[in-house]
């Protein structure tokens, strides 16, 4: 059962290297949710929709605890947007993401409501997990808790990078 109640602000990805630049994704204070912005598509399999309210988008699953959902820049295999710059390891980019997570719960330890799953041009990704008082990665074939922190993401509204440059992603949160 997930259960996923967020608030997703501003989600950001920068390229790094010599053609670094700076792309927004989703700015809250347009007022529109983020598949409103032309960069991401939203998708569930419940009836359950994100609504705005305040530079923010929240999307609440509580009432059909077994419902999933979310964003992402691709229609299937196609991308949303075709100007959307590929995330090339070897350049490096980061994925920034302010948010703060209202509630949530999670049917076993292996699972959250609340996750954010990146994938670079190669294929290589890294699926981070928000718990109301961890964040952690996923690991391996049978997706298994993994390494974590202890953060209580229920407090503040909080910007989370994901730093990717090479073979390991590094997690930073201001």
């Amino acid at each position: 059962m997930r259960s996923r109640l967020f608030v997703l602000t501003t989600l950001l990805i920068t390229l790094l290297g010599s053609r670094a630049h700076a792309l927004d994704l989703y700015n809250g204070a347009l007022g529109t949710t983020p598949d409103q912005q032309g960069w991401l598509k939203f998708n569930t399999d419940g009836a359950s929709t994100p609504t705005t309210a305040g530079n923010k988008t929240t999307f609440d699953t509580s009432a059909a605890q077994s419902e999933r959902g979310g964003f992402s820049n691709y229609n299937l295999i196609f991308p949303v947007n075709v100007a959307f710059p590929p995330l090339d390891r070897a350049t490096g980019y980061t994925v920034s993401l302010d948010m703060k997570v209202l509630a949530e719960s999670h049917s076993s330890n292996n699972r959250s409501g609340v996750g954010l799953i990146v994938l670079s041009s190669d294929l290589f990704g890294i699926e981070l997990e928000f718990w109301s008082n961890e964040i952690w990665v996923q690991s391996g074939a049978d997706f298994l808790h993994a390494e974590g922190a202890a953060v209580n993401t229920t407090s503040a509204n909080t910007t989370y990078d994901l730093v990717v440059h090479g073979s390991k992603p590094k997690n930073k949160m201001q």
